[in-house]
């Protein structure tokens, strides 16, 4: 059993369905299933201990929110989850979808 509560065989599940996800808005060119596909990947992928996966287009949204809001963050090394989690609180549309989806899962 994981922190989060699943078996490690549920996760690795869900993990499979995000990158056939992740494919698929790939294919459709959806650039907001994408970010929100890449940063579960990411989330799963931390969860199971393994090498986590860089998604070029959930940087340039955590950068450009980094970017408009620095005076959110105290220091100069911001972890990826904190990005995340103060997108989250102040209502950054990606953010929000990432988590209205999370509660929904």
């Amino acid at each position: 059993m994981l922190d989060s509560g699943f078996y490690e065989d549920q996760t690795h599940g869900a993990l499979a369905k995000a990158w056939v996800a992740y494919t698929i808005s790939t294919q459709k060119d959806d650039l907001e299933r994408k970010q929100y596909y890449a940063a579960v990947i990411q989330k799963l992928q931390r969860e199971l201990g393994i090498s986590v996966t860089r998604f070029e287009e959930l940087e340039m949204c955590a950068l450009e929110f980094f970017e408009n809001n620095a005076e959110l963050f105290k220091d100069d090394e911001v972890a990826e989850d904190e990005v995340l989690q103060k997108m989250m609180e102040n209502d950054y549309k990606f953010g929000k979808q990432y988590q209205k989806e999370e509660e929904g899962e």
